[in-house]
Parts: C-alpha cells; structure tokens; sequence
C-alpha cells in the first residue's frame, strides 16, 4: 500500500497499490483553494441566497422548455437518495458556476488532454451533464462531434443548453436514460456524477451497452479509503450550503474495475479534487476503452 500525507499533520489516508497519479503532490498543491462545487459547506445558507438573487436566472430564462426523449417515459423518482440529488441541483443550479469557479475545481478539464488522439469521434455522450462544464470542454476536444447531455436537474440542463448551444439536451434519471435509450456513443463521460448514484456497479454494466466497440468511457467516483475517515463510509448524508441534504455514495476501485471486465485500462488513478470541511477530498479517474470484438449481452 501506498499513501499521501495531508498538509497540517493530519492522518495519512492509503491509496490503493497500483494507482498512478502524485496524489500526494495535487493535495499540496491544491490544498489552499479546493474545495467541491456542491459541498460548499463554508458557505451561508444566507450567502448563496443573496448570489441567486442578483439576476443569474434572467438570461437563461428563455431557454426553459421541455426535453424529451422518446424511449424515456417521465416517471415518478421513488429511490429517496435520488430525489434529494435532483432537488439539491435544481435549488443550487444559480450559484455552481461561480462556486466552481472558486473552488479551483479541474477534473472537467482533463478531459482535452485525456481524449487527444482519440478520434475519429462522430458523437459523444455526457451524463449527468450539470451546466455543462464537461460538455463544453468535450466540444473542444472533438471537434464537429455530436454532442449529447443527460441530467435529472432541469434548471442545470438549461444553463447547460446555453453554455454549449450546440448540443442536444436529456433531461432523465441518469440509470432510466442508460437502461432504456438505444443511442450509442464513441464517447461517453461522466465526471462528478456518479458518487450519487446508488448502485454505481448496475450503471456501469447497463453503460456498457451504450459505448460503440472501439469507443471510450471516461469516468470519476468517490472511492472508499479504508483507514482514512472522511472517505471510510460506503455512504454518506451531509446538509449541504443550500441547507438541503445530499447523500453521496463510495465504491472500492475494484468494484469499478470489475463492472468493466474485459475492457481495457487507458488510464486509472486517484485525484485530489476538492476540500471538503477542510480535508481534501479523493476521486477516482478511470479512462477505459471496450474491446472492438465485443458483442452487447
């Protein structure tokens, strides 16, 4: 085992062996200023109300409309952990942008980097596409592809639709869409999305479906850190900024491995990503490829 020592003395939590990535240098380097979009616990209540109330929402305001999709019905939510998330970001959709911004949050724009060389990509897929930042940095990685977002919160999807015009919007349960499109993808992305989604494994395996032989899924998770506290829980509740609960949800880097078998490993590692009650936090980052041979169970 290997680990990464925090700055200020604090325990030392243990990466996984075989994980590639100086974890130990990001959380130096980052350990000032990181800090997660939708953990913004620093924050008021009272201060992230004042920031929607200074007109964020009257640009956008034209772009509401219905978005559809023909093999996705509009069903009732009934999973508790999933109703929460959706109201989380439809309350805190305003303010994300800027708290991404303030956060120093960077693990959308790895994606140029990460997917240079890829091509040729005809279209590309990316879930729970919040207000677009990932979409955005796909369109600039693949250029002239067709870009597609997915995501359960309308009022992220609308500032998704104008930060990146020229995509087409889904706005559905994130395993309702993989279960039931018949869409298929050279490119699918999910970068912080799925550490709220209860049965990340069952995603996976249904996601198989949707990249074409040869295509790529580039994809982050919370993992579990087995000795290092804020990160030992499989699951967690937290009341977030906008006085709202958000459940996230953690998986061993194997469990993620092992939904993927048979693909290929293009890149795999752990990240510090962002500061959370003033501890950074850890993702995984997996950039896997499908085997051009393989057939869809």
């Amino acid at each position: 085992m290997t680990g990464f020592r925090l700055v200020g003395g604090a325990a030392s939590p243990r990466v996984p062996a075989g994980e590639s990535g100086n974890v130990s240098r990001l959380v130096q380097d980052r350990v000032a200023t990181c800090r997660h979009p939708s953990s913004y616990r620093h924050r008021t209540v009272s201060s992230c109300r004042r920031r929607r109330s200074n007109g964020l929402n009257r640009p956008i305001a034209a772009l509401r409309q219905t978005w559809q999709h023909p093999q996705v019905p509009d069903e009732s939510l009934t999973d508790p952990a999933i109703i929460r998330a959706k109201g989380y970001f439809e309350e805190f959709a305003a303010v994300y942008d800027e708290s991404a911004h303030d956060s120093g949050w960077l693990l959308n724009g790895r994606l140029v980097e990460m997917l240079t060389g890829v091509g040729p990509v005809g279209n590309a897929l990316d879930l729970a596409c919040g207000t677009g930042a990932t979409l955005s940095e796909l369109e600039r990685a693949l250029p002239g592809a067709a870009l597609v977002g997915v995501d359960i919160a309308e009022a992220m999807v609308i500032r998704a639709a104008a930060r990146v015009p020229a995509a087409r919007f889904v706005l559905a349960d994130m395993r309702a869409y993989v279960d039931q499109t018949d869409e298929r993808f050279d490119v699918v992305t999910v970068i912080g999305g799925f550490e709220f989604t209860p049965d990340l494994p069952g995603v996976l395996r249904g996601l198989r479906r949707l990249v074409r032989p040869s295509g790529h899924l580039v994809l982050t998770y919370e993992p579990i850190l087995d000795g290092w506290d804020p990160q030992s829980k499989r699951v967690e509740t937290n009341l977030g900024s906008n006085g709202l609960e958000l459940t996230t949800f953690r998986w061993h880097p194997g469990e993620v491995a092992a939904a993927l078998d048979g693909w290929s490993t293009v890149s795999s590692r752990l990240l510090a990503a962002y500061r959370r009650d003033g501890l950074p936090t850890v993702y995984g980052w997996l950039h896997a490829r499908r085997p051009h041979t393989e057939i869809d169970a």
